[in-house]
Formats: structure tokens, sequence, C-alpha cells
């Protein structure tokens, strides 16, 4: 964040863990509501410069957040959530696909093999089910979400001003 030393952690959240394994369909029972968020999410995505697609079938993200947790561990989380986000939101990929996220996890060389079978044996099911765990303590029910020194919670997209009240305050009550 310009002007503010900031680091940045990724944790895990399943904004829809009802979903089966092989992802399925959100229920929305009205065509017209739903056409009209995507319309509403894709005209912000153009805004900030964004491709978004959608798919037919939403995808479990279960699985490209534990993969998620095998690519922190090689250091390539930045990278592979970035391809991720990038394969599910513009190339319209399954991401709940073990075989679609070693394909990934090679893009950013890590090895596929070893992504693969960290996922299929789910290696880093116990680590996730703890981040989501402290998202629910947190109150947390979306995404973006963004914690600020386990004080401060956001969430939604924000004006990047918010972030910047939010950054003024800590420095202030840090006597920064």
């Amino acid at each position: 964040m310009s002007g503010y030393d900031v680091e940045i952690k990724w944790r895990a959240f399943e904004l829809h863990p009802e979903l089966p394994p092989e992802g399925g369909s959100l229920g929305h029972s009205d065509g017209e509501r739903a056409a009209e968020s995507r319309a509403r999410l894709r005209a912000m995505a153009e805004e900030a410069g964004l491709e978004m697609n959608f798919r037919d079938v939403v995808s479990n993200s279960r699985l490209a957040l534990e993969a998620a947790e095998f690519a922190r561990d090689q250091d390539k989380l930045d990278e592979f959530h970035r391809a991720v986000l990038n394969a599910y939101w513009v190339d319209s990929k399954d991401i709940g696909d073990d075989a679609v996220l070693a394909e990934i996890g090679g893009s950013v060389g890590l090895e596929p093999n070893l992504l693969r079978a960290a996922a299929v044996t789910r290696t880093y099911r116990e680590r996730v089910d703890y981040q989501l765990g402290v998202a629910r303590e947190l109150g947390i029910g979306g995404v973006p979400a963004f914690i600020f020194n386990e004080r401060f919670l956001l969430q939604g997209a924000q004006p990047f001003a918010v972030f910047e009240q939010v950054m003024e305050r800590l420095l202030q009550e840090d006597g920064g």
C-alpha cells in the first residue's frame, strides 16, 4: 500500500462451503437478479482494469485453498493465488479440480505432481480448517475481508480512501 509499510497475509475463506466437491449451482431462483449481480461485478472489474467471466458451474474452492497452503510452504503463495484467480475469473477453469490446480501450480514454478498429491491426500486440510475457524470467530461473512493489526475488520470492496483512513488511525494509535 503506497506510503505505508504493509505486509499482506492471505488466509483461507470458503464463500460457498455448501457446494459439493464437483461444484454446482448457487440455486439462484431469480435468473434476472443473478444476471444483474454478474453485470454489476463485471462493471466493477472493468472499472479496475480487470476481466471477469463467469462459469455455468461454480467451483468448490476447498481444494484450491488447500493447494494454496502447499504454495505457501514453497514460497509461491502470491504467484499461485494470482494464477488461481486468473484461471477462475478470466479463463473460466474449475479450480475445484486437482488436475487444473496442478496445471496452475506448474505455471508458477511449483512441482505439479507434488501439488496434486498434496491436494488429493488433503495434506493441508487441518491448516485450512483452522483458518476457516478463525474467520468464523472474527465474524467474516464474505470476501474480500481485511484485518488490520488484528484490530480493524473491513469487509467488501472498499475505496482506497477507506484503507488510507484505517492506516492513518493505526499510525495515530500506535504513536507512528
